[in-house]
């Protein structure tokens, strides 16, 4: 959360009294955010290890004991070379993925012997997480992949919580060691609300914690603003909820991936047609966000496309985050993709 620096004017012998003390002492070590959100960067010219790919190879270097990884597609060089190096130095690795994306990259990891389960469906295993250490979690919409790390539109969040680790790794259990995805999966989500330091976290999964009257809910608490960033928004109830609250006076805009956005099942064309603020994505690649902000302060994100199959058959996740300074981060990331939407 926000801190502000007060400053005021010291006596010189106390600040070199304080500096000979502070000398002497070893600093401590700076602490790690609580929550910390990242976006793909692409066609920006920044540092190497601003880009996705390299912030969760950072994240996976920095395992100590276990780490479990739950993909729908993995091709990134980085995750083969650190998941084996984890693996190497003992550290307990396992991964599950989308049996329709067996890659180079995960051939590579059973090979040195890494365990890792397949879904065997035709659904999707549509996460895209990983729980560190049993205490930190990584999530969002980003596969870890070379297109969404470089070229598509992707958010990703780094949250320092156990309760909600817990609920991670109860997720991953039940798809690891008890082959229960989709519909099959148990609800029994450990922690739906945590807080971690002020800040509330509503967590869920897809399809057992029955996610769409949960999201339709949060929508309709709105009250000055809504704005989205849609791979895939076929969701005719929550296409209705926008509409409802546009009429109500709430301010509705959104950006669509442009491909499938013209089809009959979009919610573009209807909000469209409504005269709602709705553009469609110019980035040569794909938008791969699935959020929406409410009134500045509330960002709903993850795996879940706004999609039948997302409610109902794929293994999808998504985390309600209520704080403002989150909301502001994912603002920018709005307005600069709206900006050159059509």
């Amino acid at each position: 959360m926000s801190h502000l620096a007060y400053h005021r004017i010291l006596p010189a012998s106390f600040l070199l009294a304080t500096s000979l003390f502070l000398s002497a002492c070893p600093a401590p070590a700076p602490e790690e955010a609580a929550i910390e959100v990242f976006f793909s960067q692409v066609g920006q010219d920044v540092p190497e290890a601003e880009h996705l790919d390299q912030r969760f190879c950072a994240f996976l270097d920095a395992t100590t004991q276990a780490v479990d990884l739950a993909s729908f597609d993995i091709d990134l060089p980085c995750v083969e070379t650190s998941l084996k190096a984890l693996h190497q130095r003992g550290v307990k690795v396992r991964v599950v993925t989308d049996s329709d994306h067996i890659t180079p990259v995960i051939k590579a990891l059973k090979k040195v012997g890494i365990p890792i389960v397949e879904d065997n469906r035709s659904a999707f295993m549509h996460n895209k997480f990983a729980v560190r250490d049993a205490r930190t979690v990584w999530t969002g919409s980003f596969n870890f992949t070379e297109n969404d790390a470089r070229k598509n539109h992707n958010n990703a969040q780094v949250i320092q919580s156990q309760p909600l680790a817990d609920n991670y790794s109860q997720e991953f259990e039940e798809m690891f060691s008890d082959k229960a995805f989709g519909p099959t999966s148990p609800a029994n989500t450990p922690h739906p609300q945590v807080t971690v330091g002020n800040t509330l976290i509503e967590n869920y999964f897809s399809p057992e914690d029955d996610l769409p009257p949960k999201l339709r809910a949060l929508l309709e608490k709105a009250e000055q603003d809504i704005h989205f960033l849609a791979f895939s928004f076929t969701d005719e109830e929550l296409g209705k909820v926008l509409l409802n609250k546009a009429k109500a006076g709430v301010k509705v805009s959104g950006v669509f991936e442009k491909t499938g956005a013209s089809s009959a099942s979009s919610q573009y064309g209807r909000l469209k047609k409504a005269k709602l603020d709705v553009k469609r994505d110019g980035n040569n690649k794909l938008l791969h966000h699935k959020v929406f902000i409410i009134d500045g302060k509330i960002v709903a994100t993850g795996s879940y496309n706004f999609s039948r199959n997302a409610a109902r058959s794929n293994d999808e996740n998504m985390v309600f985050i209520h704080d403002p300074e989150v909301a502001t981060q994912y603002l920018a990331e709005y307005e600069r993709i709206a900006a050159a939407g059509s």
